[in-house]
Formats: C-alpha cells, structure tokens, sequence
C-alpha cells in the first residue's frame, strides 16, 4: 500500500509541474509574438490576434485547473491516509 501512496504523489508533483512547464511555454511564446517578432515585421490584425489570444488564455485557466486539481487531491489523501491511520491506531 505504500507503494501505491509514494507513487500517487509522483504522479500528482508530475501533473502540476507539467501544467507549470506549459504555462512558462506559454508566456514565453507570448512574449516572442508580443515584443519580438513585431521587430521582424509581424503585423498586427485580429485575425491571428484573437485566436492566439483565446489559445494562450485556454493553456494557462487548463493549467491552473490542473494545479488545483493536483493539490486538491494531494491535501485529500494526506486527510484520508491520517483518519485511516487514526482508526487503525485506536483498534
């Protein structure tokens, strides 16, 4: 059983550091499109502005819902695993 317990919490650390790692990806493609390309002749139009804009905001709400997510569900086991020990302890 402590197996499967030490392994949840990889996984969970593994889940919120991607989300992590995605978001910097992000806001580093966000900063190349805002401040650098416009000096390499990128003009600004709504058309690929929009849409770039919408995709940027969808990657980092996913990622912080993934976070949340992962330290909800982190605080939940801790929770269940000290009443299970708890129980076990006054048997």
């Amino acid at each position: 059983m402590d197996d499967i317990d030490g392994l949840g919490n990889w996984v969970l650390l593994v889940m919120a550091a991607a989300a992590v790692i995605s978001m910097a990806a992000a806001y580093l493609s966000f900063n190349i499109v805002n401040n650098d390309l416009s000096l390499y002749g990128l003009n600004f139009n709504y058309g690929w502005a929009i849409p770039y804009w919408n995709v940027t905001a969808i990657i980092f709400v996913m990622s912080w819902i993934s976070i949340t997510a992962a330290i909800t569900f982190q605080i939940y086991r801790i929770k269940t695993i000290r009443k299970d020990k708890t129980q076990n302890a006054e048997e």
